[in-house]
């Protein structure tokens, strides 16, 4: 890759300006940047799905790309059907790409998925999926955006271990990342920033540079903190000294009565495919079939309170439907104006100030959600949650896929949501979003609920850690063959 540029035609910014690159047989690379910065882009150029508009690009052997978004790339009925695709398709017989097929999901610790359907996946899951339909092609490079990004701990100990043996039979591999995983096992970082290369060595010489990664907005710039939400009592007796409205409540199978208080911060935790998702949708009421938590069963219910409700789904392009950014917000000012004199501004004004409150610029008011980056997007879909004055906001992983300093903007965003008397229920796989935010954790394991308290208490143990996927299996006990 030399001097190479590109644009996206719908946008004023964005693409790669004057990129240089050369990546050796059996060297793996990691794209480092904040989002926005260029990473997927570089990837999709190397991918031939992007042309550049000028510059030379030479991409020798077989190409697999793992994208962000792994159900962009689900094609089969069945998981085994979905990884069988790529090796049918590069002329294998069905047998020799059976073969393949099965051994790929085992290298990814995917075995057990074969016969599942992909809508019954996890995002989690779903990542496993295409990761395994990636490696059963067999690929010369292997290009990886953001490939932590949906798993557990122990799901990302062994694709670390994974890209290591990959590596160390000569396949390059190329990862696009703003996190931390695995960078030191790279022989080489390249940092990015709007779109262009700003330094590249080897990970030790990258990360030493403090101001540079806070510059180009790997790390935040200055730390933030707020009065942390205490723990909820399970108890049907107000959890403070002051009556608080109920909002929400539910019983599990086993498990005392959760009660949902305004100002209550609740953490639903758990390994890869344990039912954390299927929980929420419970809650609410759009799947309840997913966990026992019927409101007519005797062994466990749900009931909401809150007559508004605001969720934040995993992926936030479900929440958009109008032209623009702007559009969706406006159709929540009807019911967030109350005919006083209250709301002086003007109607985009008002857009403007839901913008601003979640760190977005007011022109991202007459965009496209598609035409967001990752970050925005989530952002966009954050603000567009809380646009309608929600008493009980439900958000499935809000932190997937950000980078530090955009994590910490949500992290603010949210505690100042659940201090104003808001009640906040979130999904999370990161260990440090529970331990800063929330009061209470409710874990599940196998799409049972095995543990609801104090969250201090719970990460006390380090057997409850390792079970919830928060952390990592001792090196000794991680699965190492590939």
């Amino acid at each position: 890759m030399q001097q190479i540029n590109f644009r996206y035609a719908a946008l004023e910014g964005g693409g790669i300006e004057d990129a240089s690159l050369v990546v050796h047989p059996g060297e793996h690379v990691v794209l480092l940047g904040a989002s926005g910065s260029g990473k997927s882009t570089l990837l999709r150029l190397l991918a031939r799905l992007e042309q550049p508009h000028s510059g030379r690009l030479q991409v020798s052997g077989r190409v697999a790309f793992v994208q962000q978004d792994p159900q962009a790339q689900i094609l089969g009925a069945t998981v085994l059907e979905d990884v069988l695709f790529g090796p049918l398709n590069l002329g294998y017989l069905h047998a020799e790409a059976a073969t393949m097929a099965t051994t790929a999901l085992a290298a990814v610790g995917a075995a057990h998925l074969a016969s599942r359907l992909p809508t019954q996946l996890s995002y989690g899951e779903l990542q496993l999926t295409a990761l395994a339909g990636a490696l059963a092609m067999k690929p010369d490079l292997l290009l990886l955006d953001e490939p932590y990004a949906h798993l557990d701990a122990r799901h990302r100990q062994h694709l670390m271990q994974v890209i290591r043996e990959l590596v160390q039979r000569g396949t390059s591999v190329i990862e696009a990342t703003h996190a931390f995983t695995g960078l030191k096992q790279a022989q080489r970082i390249i940092l990015l920033q709007q779109g262009r290369i700003v330094k590249q060595g080897i990970p030790t010489a990258v990360l030493r540079e403090r101001r540079l990664l806070q510059m180009v907005g790997i790390l935040p710039r200055v730390t933030w903190q707020q009065k942390k939400p205490t723990a909820i009592k399970t108890s049907a007796t107000s959890p403070s000294s002051e009556p608080r409205p109920l909002l929400a409540e539910f019983k599990a199978p086993e498990h005392e009565p959760v009660r949902l208080y305004a100002g209550d911060c609740v953490a639903v935790m758990g390994p890869t495919g344990s039912g954390k998702t299927s929980l929420l949708l419970s809650l609410i009421g759009l799947d309840p079939a997913g966990l026992p938590l019927k409101s007519d069963t005797r062994t466990g219910y749900w009931q909401v309170h809150a007559k508004r409700l605001g969720i934040l789904p995993q992926q936030p392009e479900r929440l958009f439907w109008g032209r623009s950014i702007g559009e969706e917000l406006l159709t929540w000012l009807p019911t967030v104006r109350d005919g006083s004199a209250r709301h002086q501004t003007s109607d985009m004004g008002w857009v403007s100030d839901q913008l601003l409150q979640v760190g977005l610029p007011a022109d991202v008011a007459g965009r496209h959600i598609n035409t967001l980056s990752d970050g925005e997007k989530r952002r966009a879909a954050l603000a567009l949650a809380l646009a309608g004055q929600p008493r009980l906001l439900i958000a499935d992983d809000p932190f997937v896929g950000l980078d530090r300093p955009t994590a910490h903007v949500i992290e603010r965003v949210l505690l100042t949501y659940v201090n104003s008397g808001g009640c906040l229920v979130f999904v999370t796989h990161q260990s440090r979003w529970p331990r800063r935010l929330a009061g209470t954790c409710i874990v599940l394991d196998k799409q049972k609920i095995t543990y609801v308290g104090d969250c201090k208490r719970f990460y006390q143990s380090q057997e409850r850690l390792i079970a919830a996927g928060l952390r990592a299996l001792p090196e000794s006990s991680a699965p190492r063959e590939v």
